[in-house]
């Protein structure tokens, strides 16, 4: 009876057999069993550590390799990453020309000066609109001035004579005789 309880101290009995002795030769047999495979895992164990350790360096340069193309792919993204920003301020540039050339195009009909277009912010101008800024152009431009087709002679003043003229009226001669001329 299994359900028996055993007392400090007994060991249970072993069920009995009727053959007697092969009850031992079961467990020797069960145990040689065990023992071979036993073996032949301990063999399968050495032979898969030995495959292991030659493994082992394969898979450190492996695994290095990975980390060096890793690098290599990072610089490379960055490196694409600069290239795109630096397309990007370039186009900015050009946008920013273009419209800067517009707008002196437009201001040179309007008779502003190109000195004062470029203290001009182009954000204030709607460059699609071509009649309103000339309009605010034509502001910059101020009154316009008869042009007579008259040089200015800056030694004339309505119609007064030059210094050489009244010279010449007073003294009489072109030269000066003071400093050696005729």
């Amino acid at each position: 009876m299994a359900d028996e309880l055993l007392g400090a101290g007994q060991v249970p009995n072993p069920p009995a057999n009727d053959d007697g002795d092969s009850g031992t030769d079961a467990n020797a047999a069960e145990l040689a069993r065990a023992r071979q495979e036993a073996a032949a895992r301990r063999v399968e164990l050495k032979e898969l550590k030995a495959q292991m350790a030659e493994l082992a360096p394969k898979a450190k340069q492996f695994d290095e390799l990975n980390e060096a193309q890793k690098s290599e792919s990072e610089k490379l993204a960055a490196q694409v990453a600069q290239l795109q920003a630096e397309l990007e301020a370039q186009q900015r540039q050009t946008v920013l020309a273009q419209a800067r050339s517009k707008l002196l195009g437009m201001a040179t009909k309007a008779g502003v000066s190109s000195d004062l277009v470029d203290l001009l912010d182009l954000s204030k101008f709607d460059l699609d609109d071509e009649e309103a800024t000339a309009k605010r152009l034509a502001t910059l431009a101020g009154p316009a001035q008869a042009q007579t087709g008259k040089q200015v002679n800056p030694g004339r003043t309505n119609g007064a004579p030059t210094d050489d003229e009244m010279r010449t009226q007073i003294f009489g001669a072109k030269s000066s005789s003071i400093f050696g001329g005729v």
